[in-house]
């Protein structure tokens, strides 16, 4: 199995990661970037020197913005540089190639935020603060 060289894109991403050790499961070497403000140009140069074989963006402005980026810097995804995001917004489903995203429950997030404040705000406890739940990962072209 050849391993994978991926540069993750933004803080929250990265650290959650980072700590649970899913990037070396995979047989995966992970290169960050955390504040990426103004430098997300920089940020996919410097990944493709290191000859990254995908980006992972935190989130999907990051995805998109990065397509114009790749473009312009004549990469092609998924010839040169694999693409996976967070979230599913119309344009990775309307991109050539269509853009691998992980689709969060947002529904089910709302439920559960409602159902947390609704408890705090009637002077009860949660019977849980941290629920797990399940998203969706839609495969396209990108990767």
């Amino acid at each position: 199995m050849k391993k994978l060289t991926i540069m993750i894109i933004g803080v929250l991403l990265l650290s959650s990661f980072l700590i649970a050790g899913e990037v070396s499961k995979v047989g995966t070497t992970a290169l960050g970037f955390i504040n990426i403000d103004g430098r997300l140009e920089s940020a996919i140069k410097i990944a493709i020197e290191k000859g990254c074989d995908a980006l992972f963006f935190a989130n999907n402005n990051l995805g998109i913005l990065s397509l114009n980026i790749l473009d312009k810097l004549g990469k092609h995804v998924p010839d040169d540089i694999g693409l996976v995001s967070f979230d599913n917004p119309e344009a990775f489903q309307i991109a050539k190639p269509g853009i691998t995203c992980f689709e969060q429950p947002i529904d089910l997030m709302c439920a559960e935020a409602i159902r947390i404040l609704s408890a705090k705000i009637n002077n009860k406890k949660p019977s849980e603060y941290q629920h797990l739940l399940q998203g969706s990962l839609i495969l396209r072209g990108s990767c």
